[in-house]
């Protein structure tokens, strides 16, 4: 059998959006409490695989709310895309918080004479009452690597993305209209005035609010103080190049942020993560590739343990997913490159679990998308092929010589695109033969070997298939010998030497038989 060559994917694409130093040891942020109820593998109607719990069910469900800047819906999305509250009794606590203060600040903001200080009373209000005070220039309750709002309430500490989140979501609550602004290394807030003017808003600095990210501020007080926040410093050009992100596009992004950095968070919980960005932000190619890259990794992992049962549920639930992607980012080769990988892992799913019509049906949709520039197509092409030889091998074995015949047409021309397959592409006509052969049927043994010739390229083997070839038509003659017909064995020879007109001891045969009988 053909050895399967399997490739293995790592999650290797990681933000670094408010952390630099990826070689320092990050300590995980809060644990997730895995015996809350869940939904598991599918259980729900939404596309995922990974385990949802109710409150992330019914927050992905009502998902649109969150989209169209509902502050609820906006606070339960950060949440779940902390990773670590998964239920409605930590969200209602937050929740409870959240909306006591801003109970308490409504008859501050009313008082407010300017859109521009209804901003910024905001901003101040939230560093007093959720973040640890603030010491001198630098701020006391800014961690590096604290990216998950939920421990913004426990730890009143915070970096960039997640004060920026917790500050769309409480202007929401406002009617403010904001969005995030994400730099290569760094998050901050704009809102929006009635009039169309931009204020931005660096929540990360209790004086942050209404700061002007010009040429001027990048050349003169940028570099100090990212550095105070152990960032690398931004340039005005990164600011031009700066992505403008609706709430909850930005609370999407966090998805894959720090927390969810491998040293901090454990497989499952990274793969359902990704799978919540990529429902989320279908646009954002990261989350695609992260999520691909996850089904890769659970494939991996179930074959290894040849749970195959289960990978068929996995790759039943998620493949309407991988169709969709293939669709809207086919001019993506490394999208399509992975969407390929789970491809092959689906048919070798089904054929482990004795689908093989399915399994071929897939194939034979499969093998065309391998375009010839793709990355992995060689290994990709020989993976298919592999699979398909394998199953034919059984088919053999079983006897069942037509379906494997039919199945060697079908793909004949992939097969042909491989040495070792187009070699000797007609392999299992040998034994088809060695069938009749037992039972002295020549004439079916001749036309299975003269199949298998016709399709091989090896040389050696061509050799092999001809002595058989020969000794096959000489047998089928001694049948006509032994029974003293003359003629009838003559045109076995003849036929013989229509077809291969080199075959030298039917030719010697057939010259005696003239001689002596006079045929």
């Amino acid at each position: 059998m053909k050895r399967i060559l399997i490739i293995i994917f790592s999650l290797v694409i990681f933000i670094s959006s408010c952390v630099t130093g990826r070689n320092e040891t990050v300590k995980p942020g809060g644990k997730t409490d895995h015996k809350i109820k869940t939904h598991g593998s599918g259980k729900s109607s939404l596309p995922f695989w990974s385990e949802l719990t109710d409150f992330e069910i019914q927050t992905m469900t009502n998902l649109d709310k969150a989209r169209k800047g509902d502050p609820d819906a906006l606070l339960k999305l950060a949440v779940v895309a902390s990773g670590n509250k998964r239920d409605f009794n930590s969200y209602k606590k937050i929740k409870k918080r959240i909306r006591e203060f801003v109970e308490t600040l409504k008859p501050e903001i009313a008082k407010t004479k300017t859109f521009r200080e209804k901003g910024s009373a905001l901003h101040q209000a939230m560093h007093n009452e959720f973040f640890l005070k603030s010491k001198g220039s630098n701020p006391t309750g800014y961690s590096l690597n604290q990216s998950r709002l939920t421990d913004i309430f426990t730890t009143q500490k915070y970096n960039c993305i997640s004060s920026a989140m917790l500050y769309m979501i409480l202007a929401r609550y406002f009617n403010i209209n904001v969005k995030g602004i994400l730099l290569p290394t760094h998050a901050f807030v704009q809102i929006e005035s009635p009039n169309g003017n931009i204020i931005e808003v660096e929540t990360t600095s209790v004086t942050g609010y209404g700061w002007v990210h010009n040429k001027t501020f990048y050349k003169k007080q940028a570099g100090k103080w990212f550095k105070l926040r152990g960032l690398r410093s931004s340039t005005y050009k990164d600011y031009q190049n700066r992505q403008i992100l609706a709430p909850y596009l930005l609370i999407a992004a966090d998805m894959n942020f720090q927390h969810t950095n491998p040293e901090r968070m454990n497989p499952s919980d990274r793969m359902r993560i990704s799978e919540i960005f990529a429902y989320t932000d279908p646009n954002n190619r990261t989350a695609q590739l992260n999520m691909l890259i996850g089904y890769n990794n659970q494939f991996n992992k179930l074959k290894s343990k040849k749970d195959f049962k289960t990978l068929e549920r996995l790759f039943g639930r998620t493949d309407s997913q991988i169709t969709t992607l293939r669709k809207k980012w086919k001019d993506d080769s490394e999208i399509q490159n992975m969407v390929s990988w789970l491809d092959y892992e689906y048919a070798y799913t089904l054929h482990q679990v004795g689908i093989h019509d399915r399994a071929l049906k897939r194939q034979k949709a499969d093998l065309p998308r391998l375009g010839k520039n793709m990355k992995d197509r060689e290994v990709l092409l020989e993976n298919q092929i592999s699979l398909i030889h394998n199953y034919m091998i059984k088919l053999v074995e079983q006897r069942r010589f037509k379906n494997t015949e039919v199945i060697s047409q079908r793909f004949s021309g992939y097969c042909n695109q491989i040495d070792w397959c187009g070699a000797d592409q007609g392999w299992f006509y040998n034994p088809w033969a060695n069938v009749y052969w037992d039972k002295g049927e020549w004439d079916k043994v001749t036309e299975k070997l003269g199949m298998q010739l016709k399709l091989t390229r090896d040389k050696k083997i061509k050799t092999e298939v001809m002595k058989n070839l020969e000794t096959a038509y000489l047998n089928w003659c001694y049948t006509y010998m032994n029974r003293g017909s003359w003629n009838r064995a003559a045109d076995i020879l003849k036929k013989c030497l229509s077809k291969y007109p080199k075959m030298n001891t039917c030719k010697k045969t057939l010259q005696k038989l003239i001689d002596e009988h006079g045929v």
